[in-house]
């Protein structure tokens, strides 16, 4: 005999055995299994379709890192001038690009107005304290004549309004000796009326 035992079944057991075969996964179980197959189904399809290797083949020389250099600038900017070749030996010290920086640019232009301003703000002041007409440093009329033309300009009318002053200040100071000479000239008149008087 075989190592094989039967086993039989009582029809008692055979109805619980029909609920087993005829019971259905439930809802969201079977939802899993099909995503699960159609995502199968459609990676087997983009296997047998897809390209993932690219192989290049070429010539060429294989340099050891250390002798490529990485470099940074300080600051960003647009490249302006390449000074060296692909292969060339450079020296410590060499330029090898020369970039423009439209932002540093224009602060360092900003600054250079600025002290220009200053420079010619101080001609005007100094020619003020010395009551004669500004003397402008000859470059700075040269690279900066509409800052100079306004200092000037000012140096003009500071000059108008401290004349306009001092007439307003020599008429007060005219009426009030006016006034003090009235005054000085009745006194004596009334001192020369008492001297008789008495």
């Amino acid at each position: 005999m075989s190592n094989i035992e039967k086993y039989s079944i009582s029809e008692d057991q055979l109805p619980s055995l029909k609920n087993l075969s005829s019971r259905k996964p439930p809802g969201l179980l079977s939802i899993l299994i099909f995503v699960v197959l159609l995502l199968c189904i459609c990676l087997f399809s983009w296997s047998l379709v897809g390209h993932v290797d690219h192989t290049i083949r070429t010539t060429g020389k294989i340099l050891p890192e250390a002798d490529k250099i990485t470099l940074f600038a300080p600051e960003a900017g647009l490249v302006n001038k390449i000074a060296i070749g692909r292969g060339d030996i450079v020296e410590r010290g060499q330029d090898l690009i020369t970039l423009t920086n439209a932002t540093l640019q224009s602060h360092l232009t900003s600054l250079e107005l600025a002290i220009a301003n200053y420079k010619a703000e101080i001609a005007r002041l100094e020619g003020e304290l010395a009551d004669t007409s500004p003397e402008f440093p000859t470059k700075l009329g040269f690279d900066y004549p509409e800052i100079v033309e306004d200092q000037q300009k000012l140096f003009e009318i500071n000059f108008q309004k401290k004349q306009a002053t001092l007439n307003i200040m020599g008429e007060k100071v005219a009426q009030k000796l006016a006034a003090w000479d009235r005054r000085t000239q009745r006194t004596l008149a009334i001192e020369a009326e008492y001297t008789l008087v008495e």
